[in-house]
C-alpha cells in the first residue's frame, strides 16, 4: 500500500519526467550507469532487499554527482 502512495506522489510531482531529462541530456550517465550496476551485481550489492544499491538510487546518486562536478567545472572557467 506504501509503495503505491510512494509511486503516486513521484509521478504527481514529475520526478519521473526530471529524471528522463537528465538521463537523455546527459551523455556519460547511460553507460556510466550500466557499469555501476554490473559492478554491484557482481559483488551482490545490487538487491535493495539485502542492503544494497537499487537503481533509481544509483542512478540519482549519479545524476547529483555529475551535476555537482559540472557546476565545478563551469564555476572555475
Amino acid at each position: 500500500m506504501e509503495l503505491i502512495a510512494l509511486s503516486r506522489a513521484l509521478s504527481q510531482k514529475g520526478i519521473a519526467k526530471k529524471i528522463q531529462d537528465a538521463v537523455s541530456k546527459s551523455h556519460p550517465l547511460p553507460p556510466l550507469c550500466l557499469t555501476l550496476k554490473v559492478f554491484l551485481q557482481q559483488r551482490k550489492l545490487n538487491e535493495v532487499c539485502s542492503g544494497g544499491v537499487g537503481s533509481y538510487a544509483l542512478l540519482t546518486m549519479l545524476i547529483a554527482q555529475l551535476q555537482v562536478d559540472f557546476f565545478e567545472f563551469t564555476a572555475e572557467s
